[in-house]
């Protein structure tokens, strides 16, 4: 994918000013970059050969704009967020781990289409933003070199730490400033110095010595140099010999066969790479490792400063970027407790309180892990709390649905076996307190769950068996008492039959008594009559 650009300029049709203007495709790229970011920005005159170098970095051919003509062929600034697979394995392993690189390509400073004060801004925007920042010139380093490299001193003017501070020197400004990498182009000179080789390092600080004299142009030359040495505090430098010998050769070096490129040059390419990869480092701020969407807030906050012509604030950008990552580090650390427990509750309807505990206790963490992990820690502390009370809103919520949910699962389960309770044929109290014992103990604990089971049970267990048992003795005392009435009936009904035979045994002895009253008193009469008999024939016997 070849490079897009990242910001590029319009001019104003009332005011004739030129505006920068962020392409939003650039910025969506950048922003799906969770890992850290290391912006590597290559700056220097235009024309010299800037794109070039970019590619060799991407190590693709055609990636940034090589031109063969006078006119500038980066307009802004371009872009190209390299794929860990596309840069090469000798240089890949050199960069730190879970680490993105972006490659920026600054629109050639001095161009005769451009302001110096246009440069200034575009220059101050490249700093602001890498992490490294490399300086591309040609020839050497001599005065006519760190002329061209005056910007710097602009830069105390165009930059600011915090919106409350007068303009500050560039030794202030050294905590945010960029690792800074001097590659000098088409060099030949020997870097040889009082009798033995030097370093092309040592080489630069060389050059950034103040000269001696008082004057004005002096003291002019000596505030670039102390302006590069205060501002950039890491330094180093690689020089570029000539890369080919044949002069028709160098409008094609981007296509040109590595074979066919100058031994040397080859060999202080892989160099100048390795250099490159090795300090390239993570964008950082305020000690906290910037990230896709961090460097796109930046861009807008930086751009937005330009545009409306004051002076862009890093402080004030910062802030704005800790803002807006901690609100998304808050909305989507919340979202992840959220999704989390809806996935629970869409297997498990109803939980136990202490099995729902242990899964908030643990979404709880890994929320709280993201929460860490995507937010700022200057401002982790103030959106600490609302997502503490975030997820504490959201697991009462839960926590009620769940008894509610409880409750409808244990009422309509006990409810269920009170009616399937048979109690017509429970016979005793004995019988009863087993079946109560066996719907409780056994078949609605293994349904039973939640929060609200024992409550439910206990509940029921205040109420149905009493009436349960009520009933039961209501049906035991009818029992009896008709077990009582026909005992009684029947005792009636014997006594009737008693009586009758009692009434016909008395009448048939009533009757023998009467005919033997009867025969008694015939009896008598007859002996009455006998003995007045016997004793007329007495008498009668006497007489005679």
């Amino acid at each position: 994918m070849p490079a897009i650009p990242l910001v590029t300029v319009n001019m104003s049709e009332e005011d004739e000013d030129l505006r920068l203007v962020v392409n939003p495709d650039a910025l969506d790229i950048i922003g799906e970059v969770d890992e850290h970011l290391a912006v590597v920005c290559v700056a220097g005159l235009y024309r010299t050969g800037k794109s070039f170098i970019l590619n060799k970095l991407a190590n693709q051919t055609g990636c940034f704009s090589v031109g063969s003509t006078i006119e500038p062929c980066t307009h802004g600034i371009w872009m190209k967020l390299l794929d860990s697979d596309e840069i090469d394995d000798r240089f890949a392993r050199l960069l730190p781990r879970g680490t993105r690189v972006l490659l920026l390509d600054t629109e050639g400073l001095g161009s005769y289409a451009r302001s110096e004060t246009f440069d200034v801004q575009l220059f101050s925007l490249s700093v602001l933003l890498s992490s490294l920042f490399i300086y591309n010139s040609t020839g050497s380093i001599d005065e006519a070199a760190l002329d061209k490299l005056s910007l710097v001193v602009e830069l105390t003017k165009h930059i600011r730490i915090q919106t409350d501070e007068d303009v500050q020197d560039a030794r202030e400004l050294a905590a945010f400033s960029p690792a800074f990498l001097w590659v000098v182009r088409d060099f030949s000179l020997k870097l040889h110095m009082d009798g033995h080789d030097i370093s092309a390092r040592q080489y630069l600080d060389k050059a950034l010595l103040p000269i001696r004299g008082d004057v004005e142009q002096v003291r002019t030359k000596n505030l670039i140099r102390s302006s590069i040495t205060a501002f950039f505090q890491e330094r180093e430098c690689k020089t570029l010999v000539r890369p080919v010998s044949d002069e028709k050769l160098l409008q094609k070096l981007d296509t040109l066969p590595r074979k066919d490129f100058r031994k040397e040059f080859i060999e202080q390419l892989d160099d100048f790479t390795t250099t490159v990869f090795k300090k390239t480092r993570v964008k950082r701020l305020f000690g906290e490792a910037v990230n896709g969407r961090m460097l796109v807030n930046l861009v807008h906050n930086y751009v937005d400063a330009i545009n409306a012509g004051s002076v862009p604030t890093i402080g004030t950008a910062w802030q704005n970027v800790v803002q807006i990552e901690g609100e998304r580090a808050l909305k989507e650390s919340l979202k992840l407790y959220k999704d989390r427990m809806n996935e629970l509750f869409s297997v498990w309807k109803v939980m136990e309180a202490e099995e729902l505990t242990v899964k908030h206790e643990q979404y709880l963490l890994d929320a709280g892990t993201l929460f860490r992990k995507a937010t700022v820690a200057a401002l982790s502390g103030t959106f600490e709390e609302q997502f503490r009370t975030g997820v504490s809103t959201m697991y009462a919520e839960y926590r009620k649905q769940n008894e509610m949910d409880s409750l409808t699962l244990c009422t309509n389960l006990i409810n269920g076996l009170v009616a399937d309770v048979q109690l017509e044929d429970v016979t005793d109290f004995d019988e009863l307190s087993d079946v109560w014992t066996e719907l409780a103990d056994e078949k609605y604990h293994l349904e039973a769950k939640g929060p609200a089971k024992y409550k439910v049970l206990c509940d029921v267990l205040k109420k149905r068996p009493l009436e349960h048992a009520r009933r039961l003795l209501e049906r035991s005392i009818a029992k009896e008492a008709a077990k009582a009435e026909r005992k009684i009936k029947e005792a009636q009904d014997q006594s009737a039959v008693d009586y009758e035979r009692l009434n016909v045994l008395y009448g048939t002895v009533d009757g023998e008594w009467k005919r033997s009253l009867a025969m008694y008193n015939d009896l008598k009469e007859e002996n009455g009559s006998l003995i007045q008999t016997i004793a007329r024939l007495s008498l009668a016997i006497n007489d005679m």
